[in-house]
């Protein structure tokens, strides 16, 4: 029987290595505020997706498009408003509009989800 339950643990610890390696890697990143403003703004997606234009580390403007979430209540900041874009300096095109980003989120959720299929498996096995 044990066995039968051995993809289900190696899954689950997968699921708890991964997580843990993706906040690690967006804790690592440095960062940086710079200021912003909206050019563009999506209706059609939920949450809100906007492009932010904001400076390159040499100056130049770069845009990107970012979800918005939560940001300027339910229907996100309008085109023209002034945000701050967090950069990760090493990799300008790398923005969101909030200190932390989805990578985090999903991270710890791949982190609880594989400490389930571990006590599932221990539960089941045992």
């Amino acid at each position: 029987m044990p066995f039968v339950f051995t993809p289900f643990a190696l899954l689950g610890v997968a699921l708890v290595v991964g997580g843990l390696l993706m906040v690690r890697s967006q804790r690592s990143s440095r960062w940086v505020a710079v200021p912003g403003r909206v050019v563009d703004r999506s209706f059609l997606t939920t949450p809100t997706r906007v492009t932010v234009e904001y400076p390159a580390p040499d100056g130049a403007p770069l845009r990107a498009r970012v979800s918005a979430g939560l940001m300027g209540g339910l229907r996100g900041p309008e085109v023209g408003a002034d945000v701050t874009v967090y950069v990760d300096p090493r990799r300008p095109t790398d923005v969101t509009l909030g200190p932390s980003s989805a990578t985090t989120t999903y991270g710890w959720a791949f982190v609880a989800m594989g400490a389930f299929a571990l006590v599932t498996f221990l539960r089941i096995s045992g």
